[in-house]
Formats: C-alpha cells, structure tokens, sequence
C-alpha cells in the first residue's frame, strides 16, 4: 500500500457520508448468511466506515479507495469466513475513488460480469476469480484503461474466446484467466500488453492451436502458464527472448 493508504483496521480517519450510503446499498444485494460484514452498518457505533470489514480508505482525503471481500479458501473450516453470495450491486459506481475491487471466492450466481464495471474507471486492481460468473467476458471491461492487476480465473465463460479488447488494456502487469472455459485462439492483440509480468491461461482449451509467436515479444514475462490448454507444437524458440522468465509450464 502506497504512505497515502491506510486499511480500515487502524481506525485513523472516517470516511464520507457517500461513501457509507453506497456501501450499505452495496451490502443490501448480498446473502451474508454468516455476518461477514456485521461490522457494517448504520448505527452511531458504526458509523465510520472506515473502520467496516474490508474496506480500505485513503488517508487524507476520507474517500473509500477499495474492497478487499475476498472469501479465504478455508471458509469450510470456519464458517464465519464463508462466502457472500447475491448480486454485485450497481451502487459501486457511487463509490467514484475506487482503483482496488478482490470479490473473489464469493458466489454469484452464475451471472455475467456486470456492465457497469466499465465505468468503474479508476479501477488498477480487479480480482473476480472463484465466483461463480458465467457468460462472456464483458466488453466493458475495455473501459478500465488504468487496471494493471485482472484475475478472471476459476469462473465458466461459456467457451467463448479471449476477448481482443483485453490487448487494449496496456497497463496490465497481471493477467489471470485460467479453468475459465475459454476456446477458440490465442488473440495475437495480447501482443500489446508490454507491461505483463505475469500471464496464466492454463486450463482452457484452444483448439490444438500453436503456441503463438508472440508471446516471445512479451519480455517483461517472469510467470508463464499455458498447461493443460490444448496447445500443440514444439517450444518456440522465441521463449529464449524471455529474459526475465522465471516460472514456466507448457505442459
């Protein structure tokens, strides 16, 4: 976290009313079967929404900055950490200052990635991955010309291709698409993520396709995972180019 973050837990400053308004909307869309977010809510012992579950705000400006409602993979063992389930409510928009979302392990539903993420613009972190999303990755997502960190992975996107659009995100540093039901070819727009150092989109399946050329070009690659994603043809030469590798699995 940047010196101008602090995380809810130390209590240092409250946030605004807009804020808080948004946040308890955002809440009233979701099952909360074990009082995760019991912490949140509207009584004057509550107020400060700062100081709510996984919420993150800046500490001079007061503004809510991020989310972190992730569920921790040993919600079977405590009940009190299970996941939220529902609906991802559109008043996330009200929240204008938010660059940081973690949803995943949660259960949506099977639902799409809602379309008003796109105008969530100035998102750098968006992490949805183990939720339970369905259908095709939102084109909106095209929008989010600052996010440098995207986790899609574990989610079922119906078999349909990596979607052009994501080679237009050029600050991306992370990308994380795997066991999502993805086919069809490799987009050589991936081409233009120059800032990727981490890529992983094993367990898909692409159609016996060659490994791509390009991801030779991608230099700043340090982890590399094609696994298990129906992929054919000899280790490109053009991997050699990957000086900064250090993670690899093609199997």
């Amino acid at each position: 976290m940047d010196r101008h973050y602090s995380h809810a837990k130390y209590g240092r400053i409250r946030c605004i009313e807009r804020g808080r308004e948004a946040l308890l909307k955002f809440k009233d869309e979701l099952v909360d079967e074990y009082d995760r977010l019991s912490s949140w809510g509207s009584h004057e012992d509550k107020k400060d929404c700062c100081m709510w579950k996984g919420v993150i705000c800046h500490n001079q400006t007061n503004h809510v900055i991020g989310l972190d409602l992730h569920c921790p993979s040993n919600y079977y063992t405590y009940a009190s950490t299970a996941p939220l389930r529902g609906s991802i409510s559109p008043s996330l928009l009200e929240i204008r200052h938010l660059n940081y979302l973690d949803l995943s392990f949660n259960d949506f539903n099977g639902s799409r990635i809602p379309n008003f993420f796109g105008s969530l613009g100035r998102l750098q972190h968006l992490d949805l991955s183990s939720s339970n999303l369905r259908g095709n990755i939102s084109p909106w997502l095209l929008e989010l010309r600052h996010l440098d960190y995207l986790d899609l992975s574990f989610n079922d996107f119906n078999g349909s291709q990596i979607p052009n659009f994501i080679g237009s995100l050029g600050r991306l540093q992370h990308l994380d698409l795997s066991s999502s039901n993805l086919r069809g070819n490799i987009s050589p727009l991936l081409l233009e993520l120059r800032h990727l150092d981490y890529l992983d989109i094993s367990f898909n399946d692409f159609n016996g396709s060659r490994i791509p050329n390009f991801i030779g070009s991608l230099g700043r690659l340090q982890h590399l995972d094609l696994s298990f994603s129906n992929l054919r043809g000899k280790i490109l030469h053009h991997l050699g180019n990957l000086s900064e590798l250090q993670f690899l699995s093609i199997l």
